[in-house]
């Protein structure tokens, strides 16, 4: 003869000195976490003298061209010739820089040139001054645009499928991503103690998200 059990939900009573002292050590790791923040923060004249940036070299500069043109060779502008290798020339519209408005060429070869880049697409370019004049060179491709896009389409797929949470769940990922690059990469490389850096900002973290 069989037998079924039922089994209703399981209630675990807190009682209210376990609350209180659970509320107080949360309080109490709030407080020594921002204590935390406040003395390991690296300020930015610690991060100016403590991290070496890379120079740009005088008379380089890099900015951003629109393509308005594209011919599909470069013949007689490698010595000894290069086989099969594709090249293409760009004509682009300078943005920046002491050409800004202007129309320069700009050489592209190897994997850059089968990139499918066409009219109208943005690209980085490089000027370089040089006895003969300045040279222009390919940099890579502008994608911040794009990116800008999906990044506005991901926050609001994001906030449509969750509402409120979503949102929330965006600016806790924004306040992370912060404090990692603000805070606890820089303090490393700093030098500042490396377990109470992490510690500090881990519980700071965990308090938003």
């Amino acid at each position: 003869m069989g037998h079924s059990h039922s089994h209703g939900d399981v209630h675990v009573e807190v009682g209210a000195r376990t609350k209180q002292v659970l509320v107080g050590f949360l309080v109490a790791l709030a407080v020594v976490t921002v204590a935390g923040l406040i003395w390991l923060w690296p300020s930015q004249g610690e991060i100016n003298a403590g991290i070496q940036r890379v120079e740009t070299p005088a008379g380089v500069i890099s900015t951003e061209a629109t393509i308005t043109a594209v011919e599909e060779s470069c013949e007689g502008q490698f010595e000894p010739a290069v086989g099969e290798l594709q090249c293409l020339v760009f004509t682009v519209d300078v943005h920046g820089g002491p050409d800004a408005g202007s129309s320069v060429e700009v050489q592209v070869t190897g994997p850059p040139a089968q990139a499918g880049l066409q009219v109208g697409d943005e690209i980085d370019i490089t000027r370089i001054d040089t006895a003969d004049g300045p040279l222009y060179s390919y940099k890579g491709i502008n994608r911040t645009p794009v990116l800008v896009v999906l990044g506005l389409l991901f926050v609001v797929a994001v906030v449509a499928v969750a509402r409120w949470k979503g949102l929330f769940a965006i600016l806790g990922l924004v306040f992370a991503g912060a404090v990692l690059i603000r805070f606890i990469i820089p303090g490393i490389l700093l030098g500042k103690p490396g377990m109470a850096v992490a510690l500090v900002g881990s519980t700071a973290i965990m308090y938003v998200v």
